[in-house]
Order: structure tokens, then C-alpha cells, then sequence
């Protein structure tokens, strides 16, 4: 391999428009740390760059480095991911995760396990129903915050560490069945997201806090300690679904200063 040159394996997380032809390609490393390379005719039909580097793409790249941004000099695709991208319901619910990634990740920066989870989400959203698209995007987010460092709490007070029942789930079978016995959904807990998490009775006037469903709680935190296997099994109902996604979009906001343009998408799109 030449001087000046280095292969990587990476999912390409965000293209941005540079010129007539060209792509700056925002792409996901092994290692978990982001890489920008310069894709030079990416943009044009029949350049093997413009399939290779698209979105939700693996490949294996050579890269050449540069004064200011790398060059891609090869591409060979690993995994496409046409289930995804040949179905808008898919690519509207799962591209929160590759914004959420371009967000959260950076250069020279080594996250174990992201890019790992991140492949794994979308290969099991790749060949599963496209109705189960946003629960995995949900799953996702909520471990991705784990992994970020920014885990919710949600049985321990954030202020005086009581430990808070929230109608607890009873099991989690093989097929991620939630105990219908958890709560229901006219009870709510206490949750401060600036705080980190839910706040018990006696400590809720000395912090802000915004009433959330506890089933919803009860479902984030399932889904943060479920396999993707049993997440794609589980059968939490559409609108609990987006209820977790919505409480997904406040923490992003609040502890990572992210706005997901792509989940008000998701909100708005009626998909479905």
C-alpha cells in the first residue's frame, strides 16, 4: 500500500454536494470515529462512486489522505441495503440513526461497539417488516445513548437515588414480550430529562420534570436492554412506538444538543 494512503471498512452516513460532480462523504469507521473523504464524480450516473457511497451503504474504501479532507480512490461494496433503500417507509424511519451517528461520532475519535450496533440495526431492519422500522430506529437510539454516555435512568431518583417502581416489566421472554401486568397507560411518572432521568415524589418541586407515561418508560427501557433479535419479535403497538421515539427526539435535544431534523420528518410524513 502506497505512502500517504490507508483502507478502512465504514457506513456512509451523510453525502453533502461539493461542486458540479463531486461528494463529501461523512462515513462511519470500524473503530466507531467518523471519517470525511472527497468522492470526485460521485454525482454522476455512471461513476461506480454514485451506487458505492450512497446511503445506508458498507464498503471498503482506499483512501488517500489530503491536506484538508481525505479522497476516496476505491470503493468495494459490502452491504447494500436495498431493503432499505427501496422502500421510503424504511428510509424515513431509519435515517435518524445516520444522523444521530454524523452527530454523535468524531474524527480521530474511537467508539468500541458503535459501528458494530449501528450495522446490526439496519441489517435486521434491511429483512425485516418495514413496520418494524421505527421500533429498531427506537431500540437504536436508546443503546446509542448508552454508548454515548448519556443512559436515561429510569428506576433510580436523579436527585436522591430512591428507587422508583414504574410498574416494572415481569419478563422479557424469547419473542420480547413486555408484561402486560407494567403499568398502564394512564399512569405517568416524574422524568427530568435535563436531569438525567425520573425524579421520585418527594424530590420533584426541587427539579423540573415533565410527566411521561410510564408503559412508555417501562418499553425504553426494555428496548435498551433487548437484542435486536428480540426487538424485531416484540410487539410493542405503533403509537407506543412513536410516544418512545418523541421522548428519544427531547433527550437528543436536551443532552446532546442534536435537533433531529429526520424524526420531525418521521412525525410529520404519515407514513405510518
Amino acid at each position: 500500500m502506497a505512502r500517504g494512503t490507508y483502507r478502512c471498512r465504514a457506513l456512509v452516513v451523510r453525502k453533502t454536494k461539493l461542486g458540479e460532480s463531486d461528494v463529501i462523504v461523512t462515513m462511519l469507521k470500524e473503530d466507531g470515529s467518523l471519517i470525511r473523504a472527497v468522492a470526485h464524480g460521485a454525482r454522476k450516473p455512471k461513476n461506480p462512486f454514485s451506487t458505492r457511497l450512497d446511503l445506508f451503504s458498507v464498503c471498503d474504501l482506499l483512501v488517500a489522505r489530503g491536506r484538508n479532507l481525505d479522497i476516496v480512490s476505491e470503493a468495494r461494496l459490502i452491504y447494500a441495503f436495498d431493503g432499505i433503500k427501496k422502500d421510503v417507509m424504511r428510509v424515513a424511519a431509519l435515517e435518524p440513526i445516520l444522523e444521530a451517528v454524523s452527530k454523535t461520532a468524531q474524527e480521530d475519535l474511537s467508539v468500541p461497539r458503535l459501528f458494530d450496533m449501528t450495522v446490526s440495526a439496519l441489517r435486521h431492519a434491511d429483512s425485516a417488516d418495514a413496520e418494524k422500522s421505527p421500533l429498531l430506529c427506537a431500540a437504536y437510539l436508546l443503546k446509542l445513548f448508552a454508548v454515548m454516555g448519556v443512559r436515561p435512568s429510569f428506576h433510580t431518583c436523579v436527585t436522591c437515588g430512591r428507587e422508583i417502581p414504574l410498574g416494572s416489566v415481569h419478563h422479557v421472554p424469547a419473542h420480547g414480550e413486555v408484561s402486560a401486568g407494567a403499568g398502564t397507560a394512564e399512569e405517568t411518572r416524574r422524568f427530568s430529562f435535563s436531569g438525567g432521568g425520573v425524579v421520585c415524589d418527594q424530590c420533584m418541586l426541587s427539579e423540573p420534570t415533565t410527566a411521561i407515561s410510564a408503559q412508555t418508560l417501562v418499553w425504553s427501557d426494555a428496548l435498551l436492554h433487548m437484542t435486536f433479535d428480540q426487538v424485531v419479535e416484540c410487539n410493542c403497538d405503533l403509537n407506543r412506538t412513536f410516544d418512545i421515539l418523541k421522548f428519544c427526539q427531547t433527550w437528543l435535544q436536551t443532552n446532546l444538543a442534536i435537533r433531529s431534523k429526520s424524526l420531525d420528518f418521521l412525525f410529520k410524513s404519515g407514513l405510518f
